[in-house]
């Protein structure tokens, strides 16, 4: 039973095809799908998620109950149903209200979003911006959106759905300019079923990196009470709106210059007391608020601020699933993407390509955190993702001194014969330069994981200037020497995470990085860790 999604499954294909189905498949020209993930944001019946799913790797579609020629429809239970009945395994469907709902989904190849827009629109009580950023946040980067929509209060279907009060800013000329801030954007044509809309192809841009540093405030006018009021109330908000767990209080932060509260938001309504300065048993009212996603100190936070407040525009009141105080004492510093950082030069065990490659994939598995992956090479072809930077020439090993060069934020590099088994959250949150203790002689240091935050431009450049020193102990030696010693532990700093393949035995370790050092490499040991390095290679 469908209101406009007319079509049938036979053996698990989309078939005979009816009503304003057909026009719509004229309007909109898929890409070539095979092998690639697709979103498909509210896909009603699952014409879209099911005809993509013949040949896209994975398919998610979004949606949620609706009435359906008056009787209420449960779309993702039903559509689940259906493809466990025509045994359709690659599709999932997941409930969610975009506009009040703002939950992360993951990576995608192809998003669609199909007459839905105004419904969002409403939800966000008329903001174009939060919805493109969210969108920006589920695409890879070299991906498309494609988009058919009503663009114009004119369309029927606008009028009904969306608040008269609303009607004047939903235009096509503002849901460009907002798109346009995060997405190039290539008009396609006419819908052909309905003559108020267009359908677009958006192509992501590139995400700038913005960095604070600040330090904490205590106390914001009662904010942690407020968090524990009824019941802890408004965790719960937070939780329905962004599908993540909080604690119950925030932190206070005084950064170093106004925040970007104009952008790069989500906006929701959370309720607030109406009359400030009266305690918390009085009338509380929804209240418009924005949600900036952010990375503090390596940890995922959410700044939080009601629309019309009136304290500084520098001062920041972060959210998270932990007690950010417990991690945090007084400096901060804020970060939107993490550089994760490898090296391939003389194309590494003739198989250089293939250790990147894996490396990226295998991070991507195990980090949650929004990161750039690069790859300081003389080769430039690698998988989607991988950012190639030309090496500087150095011979071997020592092309990752120039990374100190060029990564002066939160940075993570890796050797690429290091296997990654688990969550690597936690190696985002060192300060200053760590590195690997040797696993043999402990009072030397290792470069085949390091981390940093900060501007460590001097490594290279004294490198440079005594002429490229060729030292004993390699690249490792040199960093050591340049920062004269002062360099903290990656064992010391997280135990029971980094072990080596050759030193430990690892039957009884659940370690999330393993380092390979001499032989054997990853793609010629045990049959087991062959097995994990290249588990993502098909």
């Amino acid at each position: 039973m469908s209101d406009y999604q007319k079509f049938d499954l036979i053996n698990g294909q989309v078939c005979n095809i009816q009503g304003r189905m057909t026009d719509k498949l004229k309007a909109i020209p898929l890409p070539d799908l095979t092998g690639k993930r697709v979103l498909d944001i509210g896909c009603d019946h699952g014409f879209w998620t099911f005809l993509s799913a013949e040949k896209a790797k994975k398919v998610v579609a979004l949606d949620r109950g609706r009435p359906v020629q008056g009787e209420y429809v449960d779309l993702v239970a039903k559509n689940t149903k259906t493809a466990a009945d025509h045994n359709i395994q690659n599709v999932e469907f997941r409930y969610m209200n975009l506009g009040k709902q703002w939950h992360d989904q993951g990576k995608y190849d192809v998003i669609y979003l199909f007459s839905l827009y105004h419904h969002i629109y409403q939800n966000t009580g008329g903001d174009h911006d939060s919805i493109w950023f969210w969108l920006s946040r589920q695409i890879e980067e070299d991906g498309e959106l494609l988009w058919e929509n009503p663009y114009s209060s004119e369309d029927g279907v606008v009028a009904k759905n969306v608040d008269e009060r609303l009607w004047g800013n939903y235009s096509l000329q503002n849901i460009l300019k907002a798109a346009g801030k995060y997405f190039t954007y290539e008009y396609i044509g006419e819908a052909l079923h309905e003559p108020t809309r267009k359908v677009y192809r958006f192509k992501p841009l590139p995400m700038p990196d913005r960095k604070y540093t600040g330090h904490t405030r205590s106390g914001a006018g009662g904010a942690s009470k407020a968090f524990e009021y009824s019941g802890q109330r408004r965790v719960g908000e937070f939780k329905e709106v962004l599908n993540k767990d909080f604690y119950c209080g925030s932190l206070n932060v005084e950064l170093d210059r106004d925040f970007h509260y104009d952008t790069d938001y989500f906006r929701c309504e959370i309720l607030d007391v109406v009359k400030r300065g009266q305690g918390l048993d009085v009338e509380w009212k929804p209240r418009w608020a924005r949600i900036y996603p952010l990375i503090l100190n390596g940890h995922q936070g959410y700044a939080f601020r009601f629309e019309g407040e009136s304290y500084p525009l520098n001062f920041v009141e972060v959210l998270a699933s932990i007690r950010l105080r417990d991690y945090i004492t007084t400096t901060v510093n804020i970060n939107y993407s993490i550089s994760i950082v490898c090296v391939n030069v003389e194309n590494y065990c003739g198989e250089g390509t293939r250790y990147v490659n894996n490396l990226y994939k295998a991070v991507k598995e195990n980090f949650t955190l929004p990161f750039k992956f690069y790859c300081i090479s003389d080769q430039e072809s690698y998988d989607k993702g991988v950012n190639v930077i030309k090496a500087d020439g150095s011979n071997g090993w020592y092309s990752k001194i120039y990374m100190f060069k060029l990564f002066t934020g939160r940075t993570i590099y890796f050797d690429l014969d290091t296997i990654i088994a688990g969550n690597i959250d936690y190696l985002a949150r060192s300060n200053h330069l760590a590195m690997l203790t040797d696993f043999y002689f402990p009072e030397n240091y290792g470069s085949g994981v390091m981390t940093w935050n900060g501007d460590y431009s001097h490594i290279y450049e004294n490198w440079i200037e005594q002429g490229k020193p060729s030292m004993t102990h390699g690249d490792q030696e040199w960093i050591a020497y340049a920062m004269q010693q002062e360099v903290n532990s990656l064992q010391d700093l997280y135990p029971d995470q980094i072990y080596s393949y050759k030193a430990h035995d690892l039957q009884n370790i659940k370690g999330s990085v393993i380092c390979f050092h001499g032989q054997p490499k990853p793609h010629n040991a045990s049959k087991w860790a062959i097995k994990e390095w290249s588990k993502h290679e098909n």
